[in-house]
C-alpha cells in the first residue's frame, strides 16, 4: 500500500502536524508514503518523500489574483498541474487530500483530476470550505446548499475581496465532485461531519469522523516547579491562540473575562499566541507570546488551573485536546467542534458571547479540585495520534487494497 498526503504545510501549525504524525506512524509501520505540501518550509528536506511543489512568490501571487478574481480556490494552475505531474509519478495506492487552502492549488481541477483519473482518493475536513466552496467557516449560514451568492461573510472570508463569486465557486465545486465514485470524506468532529455529510456538495459520499491525534508523549501532566515563580506563584487561567488578533477568536471575550475578576489577587490570566496587544492590558493578564516549544507549551497548560475557548467557531480545536491531555480541563463557549470533541467530565460550556455565564463557570471550575493524572489519562486514550492513525489505517483498507 503507498500513501500520498497532500496538505497546505507540512511539520508546522495544527494540520502540518497532523500530516507529520500520520507520516511518522506509517514510517514505523513500513508503509510507503510521501507528502506533498505547498507553504512554507520543512524541517525535513532530507527526505525525498517530503515534497514542495511552488515557491512563496508564485503562491502569494495567486493570492493577490483571488482578491481580484474573487476566486478563492481557483488559482495557480501551473503548481496543479505539477502536484497532478507528481501525483503520476507517485502513483499512490491512495490520495489522502487535507487543507487545499493557502493558494498553491486550484482545487476544483485537482478533484476532477483525481476522479476522472480514478484515483482511491480520502478527504479529510479540517474547515468547511470544501463543502462551501468559499467560507472556511460558514457559522449559521447554509446558503451553500442553494448555491451561495450574496455572501454577508464575505469580508470574514478575505479582507478587501472585490467580488463577490461564491455562488461561481459553489457551481465549480459541485461540478468537480458530481460523478466521484472513489471518495471517502473524513471529518475531525462530529459537528463537522454533521455539516458535512448533510451538505449538497459532500452528501454523496462515505462519511466517517477520526478526531485529530496529537503527540501524548509531549502533551501530558508535566510537573514543575519553575512555572510557579515564572507565573508569581498565581492561578493560571489560560488562553492559547492562533492568533489574538483575529476576532472570531475571541481574544477580547478573554480580556473582558480577566476584568470581571480583576479584584482576585490569586488569578492571573495569561494568552500564549501569536499576535499583539495595541491597547493596555489589565493588570492581571500576560500576553506570554508564541512559543515554538511543544515541551514549554505542555509545561504551560499542566501548570494552569483552566484553559478558555472562548472562539466563535472551530471545527476541532487542537487547544481542547492538548489542554485536556495535560490534566487541565477546560471551559469556553459553544462552537461547533470543541464541545463534540471534549471529555464531558472535564469541560464546561456556554452560550457564544455570554462573558457573565463564561465567567460563572470559570468560578464554578476554580473551586473544584483538578485531579490531572485522571483527566491526562482518559485524554490520552481519546486523542492519540496512534489511535489517529490507525482510524486512517482502517479507512484506507477500506478501499480494499493490500
Amino acid at each position: 500500500m503507498k500513501i500520498l498526503q497532500i496538505n497546505t504545510v507540512f511539520d508546522k501549525t495544527s494540520t502540518g502536524k497532523i500530516v507529520f504524525d500520520i507520516k511518522q506512524e506509517l514510517d514505523k509501520k513500513e508503509i510507503d508514503n510521501y507528502v506533498i505540501f505547498g507553504r512554507g518550509k520543512s524541517s525535513y528536506n532530507d527526505d525525498k518523500n517530503v515534497i514542495k511543489v511552488t515557491s512563496e512568490f508564485e503562491s502569494n501571487l495567486s493570492h493577490f489574483n483571488s482578491y481580484i478574481s474573487g476566486f478563492l480556490y481557483g488559482g495557480n494552475i501551473s503548481n496543479t498541474d505539477r502536484i497532478i505531474s507528481q501525483i503520476n509519478k507517485i502513483k499512490p495506492d491512495i490520495v489522502h487530500l487535507h487543507c487545499l487552502n493557502g493558494f498553491y492549488v486550484n482545487i476544483p481541477s485537482l478533484i476532477k483530476f483525481l476522479k476522472e483519473a480514478n484515483y482511491k482518493t480520502v478527504l479529510t475536513l479540517h474547515a468547511d470550505f470544501m463543502f462551501t466552496g468559499t467560507c472556511g467557516y460558514s457559522y449559521e449560514c447554509e446558503k451553500y446548499n442553494d448555491g451561495c451568492g450574496a455572501c454577508s461573510n464575505i469580508n470574514l472570508i478575505e479582507k478587501n475581496f472585490l467580488i463577490d463569486n461564491t455562488h461561481k465557486n459553489n457551481m465549480r465545486f459541485i461540478k468537480s465532485f458530481d460523478g466521484f465514485k472513489n471518495l471517502k470524506v473524513v471529518s475531525v468532529s462530529p459537528y463537522l461531519e454533521k455539516k458535512s455529510s448533510e451538505s449538497k456538495i459532500l452528501s454523496p459520499f462515505d462519511h466517517y469522523c477520526v478526531f485529530n491525534g496529537i503527540d501524548t508523549d509531549v502533551f501530558r501532566y508535566i510537573k514543575d516547579d519553575d512555572m510557579s515563580s515564572k507565573f508569581n506563584n498565581k492561578d493560571v487561567v489560560l488562553h492559547v491562540t492562533s492568533n489574538f488578533n483575529f476576532d472570531e477568536k475571541g481574544g477580547l471575550d478573554f480580556i473582558e473575562l480577566a476584568k470581571l475578576n480583576e479584584t482576585n489577587n490569586n488569578l492571573l490570566f495569561v494568552i500564549v499566541g501569536f499576535g499583539k496587544c495595541n491597547f493596555q492590558l489589565p493588570k492581571n493578564v500576560i500576553f506570554y507570546g508564541r512559543t515554538n516549544d511543544q515541551n514549554e507549551l505542555a509545561k504551560i497548560y499542566s501548570y494552569a488551573k483552566v484553559c478558555i475557548i472562548p472562539s466563535r467557531c472551530e471545527t476541532f480545536s487542537m487547544v481542547v485536546a492538548e489542554s485536556l491531555c495535560c490534566g487541565t480541563p477546560i471551559i469556553g463557549y459553544y462552537s461547533g467542534g470543541p464541545e463534540t470533541i471534549a471529555l464531558e467530565k472535564y469541560s464546561s460550556f456556554c452560550q457564544y458571547k455570554d462573558i457573565t455565564e463564561l465567567n460563572k463557570l470559570l468560578n464554578i471550575q476554580l473551586s473544584k479540585k483538578i485531579v490531572r493524572n485522571t483527566i491526562s489519562k482518559a485524554a490520552k486514550e481519546k486523542y492519540s495520534k496512534e489511535l489517529m492513525v490507525d482510524e486512517y489505517l482502517r479507512i484506507y483498507k477500506s478501499f480494499n487494497i493490500d
